[in-house]
């Protein structure tokens, strides 16, 4: 749940343990194989099974069908379906028969690539429904603590949290944004596609302004954005969970009850 009491925000939001240790190592089913390099043979064609396998699964849902035969059979499978990498035999090939735990890598990256185009082209087809109310409900409430902070680096004169929080609040409401008009969250291949949006409905280039001798700018251009996104949010019928006192907020929760 998340509102603003009195312009400070809240933010409650259960999370497991395993879930925050993820978050924490920022574990990824491809990072492990950049790190292949400096270990032995053995764990780099485990990691690289598990990447084909994950790519097998990956083509069995785009292809909106099932495998009726599973260990050594996939490939023989997936060259029925239409949709597929074109260099599928070649890296397979590398990851089951190289010894060179290179060659391995650079086969498990472009399968890995090509497959995400594949669900890009995909999803791209896929017509979205625009929603503000379903992907931006909280958001405001939840970001208002964030972008509160970048005010008070501005003020006090404090470069490293305007940098890293300025970047941080302009990258994570332009993903807002698109989600909202395209009705989806930007994959890892949209690249800076999604940024479209938050340019075009004229929000201030937080990133650019960023100057250690004048904060002043910055801001200006905090309290800007600020203002836009709560009238945008608004046009666009979102509630926001915002009281002037904590005692307007206890009547708001015991009307809710």
């Amino acid at each position: 749940m998340q509102f603003i009491i009195d312009g400070i925000s809240f933010d409650f939001l259960p999370i497991g343990w395993e879930r925050a240790g993820r978050m924490a190592t920022s574990e990824s089913g491809v990072r492990p194989l950049l790190q292949t390099v400096n270990y032995y043979m053995s764990y780099c064609r485990t990691q690289a099974q598990e990447i084909a396998v994950s790519a097998f699964k990956s083509l069995a849902l785009l292809n909106q069908a099932y495998y009726t035969r599973m260990w050594g059979h996939f490939r023989e499978q997936v060259m029925n379906f239409p949709i597929k990498p074109d260099q599928l035999d070649p890296y397979l090939d590398t990851i089951m028969f190289s010894h060179s735990k290179d060659e391995i890598m650079s086969a498990c990256e472009q399968l890995t690539k090509d497959t995400l185009n594949l669900i890009s082209e995909r999803k791209n087809r896929l017509e979205g429904i625009r929603s503000y109310k379903d992907r931006m409900k909280g958001y405001y409430e939840e970001e208002k603590g964030m972008l509160n902070k970048l005010l008070t680096a501005c003020e006090k004169g404090h470069y490293e949290t305007a940098f890293f929080v300025a970047i941080g609040v302009q990258d994570g409401l332009s993903r807002a944004l698109y989600a909202a008009e395209k009705g989806r969250w930007p994959g890892i291949l949209d690249s800076g596609k999604y940024r479209e949006f938050y340019y075009r409905f004229g929000y201030p280039d937080l990133v650019s302004l960023l100057d250690p001798t004048d904060f002043e700018p910055s801001r200006l251009a905090v309290v800007h954005l600020i203002e836009k996104l709560e009238e945008h949010l608004c046009s666009e019928d979102v509630s926001l969970n915002q009281f002037d006192s904590v005692a307007e907020f206890e009547t708001f929760i015991k009307n809710r009850i």
